[in-house]
């Protein structure tokens, strides 16, 4: 068999993607093994009091979760945690937990969060034997609770990964795996399923537009209706996802 090259003369234009944008798409993968799919966030209790029975209402939750829960909660917390990682700002980092832990009112989405957090902490360390001592070494070995949100961030600035891009991968791994949820509970068929993802493409843009927007005077802003749904889910007579 004959091999055959390109003529030296002709360019050959490669992309390739440096090893922390394959890691950013690792630790945002549906198959991180962080436990995620176990977790639905109240929106069981939605589907069961039968307050979503369709595509149509699935998506009007879905944006109203994303721009008045995830940007003033997960984004933002995402957001303040790398920029203090980037000024090593440790103190900084563990008041911001402090703040995340306090400010979750339903007792599952606390616990949620924590042992995400945890999950997420020892699965990066044990698949990264290059990490050394950096603001992400300190961060979790300092005392106190570690929420999945902060965790992320800290480790991303820590690997030097670009925010925005931080924010997108999070956002769109976070509510893919939302939808798959609604597709398996509601349910839908896979195909109405992705129709509404596409259909979220502008509104996540404009959450991470609105997060660039915000400081930590913003942060866990009050949504009463996703609170007490999630509280509801804890005495739900019956429960597929743990909170």
């Amino acid at each position: 068999m004959t091999t055959r090259f390109l003529p030296q003369s002709v360019p050959i234009h490669i992309n390739i993607m440096k090893n922390t944008d394959f890691l950013l798409l690792q630790i945002n993968d549906s198959l991180f093994p962080i436990g995620a799919y176990a977790h639905s966030y109240g929106l069981e209790t939605y589907i069961l009091r039968g307050l979503i029975k369709n595509g149509r209402q699935t998506q009007r939750y879905i944006e109203s979760y994303i721009k008045n829960s995830m940007v003033s909660a997960e984004l933002l917390s995402i957001k303040i945690a790398f920029e203090k990682a980037c000024q090593e700002d440790i103190e900084g980092i563990l008041c911001l937990e402090e703040l995340a832990s306090a400010s979750r009112l339903p007792e599952e989405i606390r616990d949620a969060n924590k042992k995400l957090g945890s999950r997420f902490i020892k699965t990066v360390i044990s698949s990264n034997e290059d990490l050394r001592n950096n603001i992400f070494i300190n961060y979790i070995n300092a005392e106190g609770t570690k929420t999945h949100a902060v965790a992320y961030g800290v480790f991303c600035a820590s690997m030097q990964m670009d925010l925005k891009s931080v924010l997108k991968h999070f956002l769109y791994s976070q509510i893919s795996a939302l939808v798959t949820n609604c597709v398996k509970c509601v349910p839908l068929s896979q195909t109405e399923g992705q129709k509404i993802l596409v259909n979220l493409f502008d509104t996540m843009n404009i959450a991470i537009k609105l997060t660039y927007e915000l400081n930590e005077t913003d942060l866990y802003r009050s949504c009463p209706a996703f609170d007490i749904r999630s509280m509801q889910h804890q005495v739900l007579y019956s429960r597929i996802f743990m909170s």
